[in-house]
Formats: structure tokens, sequence, C-alpha cells
């Protein structure tokens, strides 16, 4: 298995509501730039485990509430060794003081696990002043989550 370079190509593929496991290997996913009105991440929802596994360049550009490489993560969401490097995450909105949660990892966190994880070079920008906003390297916001090393 090969690492996956995704140069070139602007995506509105994504992942719905994903119930299973990823191992990565180790591979990396690179160059994923996700346009899709209403799209929350790569994974819109995570009810599964994505482990081993290094995303870089990441490129979103959010109209929805959420964004990351995972939009929303429940109690069933779990992360082992899973890295993103070099994320860009631009909210959009038409009216001042709407709310986002955006992270590099994951937007919305709630009861997670999030082991052995990093995010190196996170920026995350909107186009208007935005009142309501959680935004974080890993995770945008976290609601009773845990988080080790």
């Amino acid at each position: 298995m090969n690492d996956i370079d995704m140069y070139g190509y602007t995506t509105d593929i994504y992942i719905g509501n994903f119930t299973g496991k990823i191992d990565g290997n180790n591979h990396t996913i690179k160059n994923i730039t996700i346009t899709k009105s209403g799209v929350n991440g790569l994974f819109n929802q995570m009810n599964g485990t994505l482990q081993n596994i290094v995303f870089e360049n990441f490129n979103h550009t959010v109209t929805s509430s959420y964004g990351g490489v995972v939009g929303y993560s429940n109690q069933y969401g779990r992360y082992n060794n899973v890295h993103v490097k070099n994320a860009r995450i631009y909210t959009i909105s038409t009216k001042t003081g709407d709310t986002y949660l955006a992270g590099a990892l994951v937007g919305n966190a709630t009861s997670s696990r999030i082991e052995n994880c990093s995010s190196t070079d996170a920026v995350i920008t909107s186009n208007v002043a935005i009142n309501n906003v959680g935004v974080g390297g890993i995770v945008g916001y976290a609601d009773a989550i845990i988080i080790t090393n």
C-alpha cells in the first residue's frame, strides 16, 4: 500500500456517517481539498476508529457548522496515532455572528477518545467576525472527551 496524493484534484467526495475502523498503516493522504457546501469534513461524522494515518496539506472551505478532517465525532469516535500537518480551514458565512467549531483533526467532539495524535501548522480563518467559535489545533470544541499524549 502506498501513500495517496490528491494534488490537482478538488473533491466534493466525503464520507458521510462512518462506522467501522480505518488503519492507515502509517501512510499519508496528502493534498486534500474539500469545497462542497454543507460538508463538515472528509468524514462528516465519525462513529468509528481512525488510526495510524497522516493527513498532510488538508484544505477545507467550511460553509457548515463544523470543520476539520472529521466534522463531528460522537461517543464512538476513537483516534489513535493520527496526525494532521499543514491544515488550512477557511470558514465562509453569509452573516456576522454565526457559530463555527473548527479543529485540524475534529471540529466538534463529544465523548470521544483521542490518543497519540498531533496537529502541526494549522491555520483556521473566517471571512466575517464570528461571535460563537470553538477553534483548536486538534479539536475545535470538546465536550467530555479524553485526550492522552
